[in-house]
């Protein structure tokens, strides 16, 4: 189906979470144990939309059917790839899944839309229920840098700007952005390390003290790179690598997935300048929005983030593996989201 889908991709209403690189690499690298379970939805010969789901017998190594999104962990949007509007396709998708053999449909970070149309086509033969999720933050951006920045409180842009230009009067300051693939693995060798960095300095792990992540997102970051939808970019003070930005371009959004800092450098908020110089490049680019996607950090707020509510859905038979399936995934859910939530205290 790629061919098919990379066409889509380039008229839906999507987000990269749904593109073809993302689900294919993710399948490679955690996708064993499950089966790839592809709904399409089709009229007169058009593809219309794909619901790129999972199918697992086991969940938390119990006998459990559950179908989910390929993706659902690192993915920070759940839903279609939709010609339309974000619930494009839900009625047609909830009746192919009414046919399927599940104990729980467990589809997360879903925005309000799509979770409301797929739970109200579905709650007549299942039980449904709606769990909220961390939320994302994005800025929806004007038309240019002057009307941009007329929307950030006069402290946060005084001192973005005076940071901007001290980093440049007292280091030798760099932004160094990695496009070519010669260069791509020194590059994310680099965030790997400041993320790390950022994460050790709080006494927690970060989520790549691992190789599975790592093997995860230099593949990703390969594939994207060659279609021009890799953000990833590194401040250099000094010719010492400061803070790195790992995002992507996907239709007309930037979004910010992750990023490191050298806690060391941390004062100079080499950071913040990397990020406006990046919102500069997204608005050059006539970007409708910069996504920061999941995260509640404050600073998120000062470039003038909003929030977009998410949510999972929870579908199951009133039986009892379906009910036992439903409170294992409610419970999870607490927990994670509780979690989450101490994280960016």
């Amino acid at each position: 189906m790629e061919d098919e889908w990379r066409r889509l991709e380039g008229q839906a209403e999507a987000t990269l979470f749904q593109s073809w690189d993302w689900c294919d690499c993710w399948l490679s690298h955690y996708g064993h144990g499950g089966q790839p379970l592809i709904l399409k939805v089709v009229s007169e010969d058009k593809t219309l939309a794909i619901a790129p789901l999972l199918r697992q017998r086991s969940w938390f190594g119990l006998p459990l059917r559950r179908v989910t999104f390929i993706g659902t962990g690192p993915s920070d949007y759940g839903g279609l790839l939709a010609l339309g509007p974000d619930d494009a396709g839900s009625p047609a998708v909830a009746a192919a899944l009414a046919d399927v053999k599940f104990d729980l449909v467990d589809l997360h970070q879903l925005p309000e839309s799509p979770a409301s149309r797929l739970g109200e086509a579905l709650k007549d033969r299942f039980n449904v229920l709606v769990l909220p999720q961390e939320p994302t933050l994005a800025v929806e951006l004007p038309i240019d840098l002057d009307a941009y920045l007329s929307t950030l409180s006069k402290k946060f842009r005084t001192n973005t700007v005076y940071a901007d230009r001290r980093l440049r009067r007292d280091f030798k300051f760099e932004q160094k952005t990695y496009k070519e693939a010669d260069e791509l693995f020194a590059g994310m060798d680099i965030f790997f390390r400041l993320h790390q960095q950022r994460w050790l300095a709080k006494r927690l792990p970060g989520l790549f003290v691992g190789g599975r992540n790592r093997r995860f997102h230099q593949a990703l970051a390969g594939r994207l790179a060659f279609g021009d939808r890799l953000v990833l970019s590194v401040a250099f003070l000094d010719g010492e690598p400061a803070a790195a930005f790992y995002g992507f371009k996907f239709g007309k959004s930037y979004s910010y997935y992750l990023g490191g800092f050298d806690p060391k450098l941390a004062k100079y908020s080499a950071s913040t300048v990397l990020i406006f110089n990046l919102i500069k490049d997204a608005l050059a680019e006539q970007a409708k929005d910069f996504d920061f996607l999941r995260g509640q950090e404050t600073y998120k707020l000062r470039w003038g983030a909003g929030e977009k509510p998410l949510f999972r859905l929870l579908v199951f038979p009133s039986t009892p593996r379906g009910r036992l399936a439903a409170g294992l995934a409610v419970r999870q859910n607490q927990i994670v989201q509780r979690a989450r939530a101490g994280l960016h205290k």
